[in-house]
């Protein structure tokens, strides 16, 4: 079956946000492709030749997505409740959720 991973060099092994592609996405579990809240295999097959996209195009288990979706389905769900009832995509809620963590960092 069809995945992607994440594949930036260094980037910690966790969850990640990846600008313009729907979904989170880990460097060493695969998510799938073509299925709903994940990118298509047309998305998919044009971030893997795409040199400059942090994601690549693996084969996996069945098995293997399942566990990762289910993954993603409780960090939407966590995301969704640090939201406090936000209409915004969890994605993008987490963006920003990590932006003014970083932020508050800094001071």
């Amino acid at each position: 079956m069809n995945g992607l991973v994440l594949s930036l060099g260094g980037a910690p092994e966790s969850w990640h946000v990846v600008e313009g592609f729907e979904g989170w996405f880990h460097p060493l579990k695969p998510v799938p492709v073509e299925e709903p809240g994940f990118p298509s295999l047309e998305q998919a097959q044009a971030a893997d030749a795409d040199e400059g996209c942090p994601l690549r195009l693996v084969n996996a288990p069945r098995k293997r997505l399942d566990q990762s979706v289910e993954e993603v389905r409780a960090l939407r769900a966590g995301v969704l409740k640090a939201a406090d009832g936000s209409a915004a995509p969890p994605e993008q809620i987490r963006a920003e959720l990590e932006a003014a963590g970083l932020k508050d960092r800094k001071r």
